[in-house]
């Protein structure tokens, strides 16, 4: 019995813990989608400036640009889902915490690549 009662114990303990971390993430998460959504406000104008300002982008560039739109307009509305969810819909927001992940990643590689060959 004190056997059984050890590894119950220890299973909890777990269980506590992943809790702990999931909960941490999905905090973290919030204050990070504010921040985002500040960010992309911020950038959006300039991004759209350099699509319509007359001057002529390869087709190349031009996709580029398009695509770090889409990205952003996604980004914004990602954030916006993480800000309106629950904080004890622990599930919804580990997706959302991911989701948030996935997006910091390809708007890095993003900068790292593309942006980088230009200048």
């Amino acid at each position: 019995m004190a056997f059984d009662d050890f590894f119950t114990g220890e299973i909890v303990t777990e269980l506590l813990k992943m809790l702990v971390n999931i909960s941490r993430k999905s905090l973290l998460c919030r204050s990070s989608a504010v921040q985002l959504i500040t960010y992309i406000h911020e950038l959006q104008p300039t991004i759209d400036e350099i699509k319509y300002s007359g001057v002529e982008l390869s087709e190349h560039r031009q996709f580029q640009l398009n695509r770090v739109s889409e990205v952003l307009r996604s980004g914004v509305d990602l954030s916006l889902k993480v800000l309106s969810s629950s904080r004890w819909n622990v599930y919804k927001n580990l997706q959302l915490a991911k989701k948030m992940e996935k997006l910091e990643k390809n708007l890095s590689k993003f900068i790292q690549g593309p942006m980088q060959v230009g200048t």
